[in-house]
């Protein structure tokens, strides 16, 4: 399976920088009286920070393919190359955990449109 967290969606330094900024939003939030907006952008920015974390840092305890998360604090791994996405696509295979996603994502999406399809009239 190849993976390349050296592309522009795994290189974001925002990562570092969570800490600071979920008070400020949280008290620009507090300042408008909209305190459940602060927390649900909590909520989503963590969950989001939780989910850069890659499956197999956790399936092996290498705690070596982590340090991507702390750029520009700590240095990233070094990667091979991928010539262009079509090549690094068909490189790609889809292990258990990529099915289990898949499932996932398209069982959420039966629900909700079993469910009426609620808020897309704001889409």
């Amino acid at each position: 399976m190849v993976r390349n967290p050296s592309w522009p969606t795994d290189a974001r330094p925002f990562r570092v920088f969570a800490l600071p900024v979920l008070p400020a939003v949280y008290l620009v939030a507090l300042r408008f009286e909209r305190s459940d907006v602060g927390t649900a952008f909590a909520i989503g920015h963590v969950s989001h920070l939780l989910a850069d974390i890659p499956p197999a840092a956790l399936l092996t305890a290498d705690g070596s393919a982590l340090t991507f998360l702390f750029w520009p604090l700590l240095e990233p791994p070094a990667y091979e190359s991928v010539d262009g996405i079509s090549a690094g696509f068909m490189q790609y295979s889809m292990g258990w955990y990529e099915w289990a996603q898949l499932g996932l994502a398209l069982g959420a999406l039966i629900v909700w449109y079993r469910d009426g399809m609620p808020r897309v009239g704001y889409v």
